[in-house]
């Protein structure tokens, strides 16, 4: 039996950083339920990732059916 993997460092949710100027916008993504994790960096591309509401564009894929009822 394997152990599942652990993400540290990262907490659940979107996280924008690097907008200072200067600085690349970076925009991290970490699904709570699935671990899934997805990081743009861009100005560019920060703002149209942010814009898709990626836990929402995400949920559709990590849960897509209801769990199965018990019984």
């Amino acid at each position: 039996m394997t152990e599942p993997t652990v993400i540290t460092g990262i907490r659940p949710g979107l996280h924008v950083h690097g907008l200072d100027r200067g600085e690349t916008p970076t925009a991290d993504y970490l699904c709570g339920s699935c671990g899934a994790h997805k990081r743009v960096t861009g100005r560019t591309e920060v703002a149209a990732f942010t814009a898709t509401n990626p836990a929402t564009d995400h949920a559709q894929r990590c849960n897509p059916e209801p769990a199965p009822a018990a019984g």
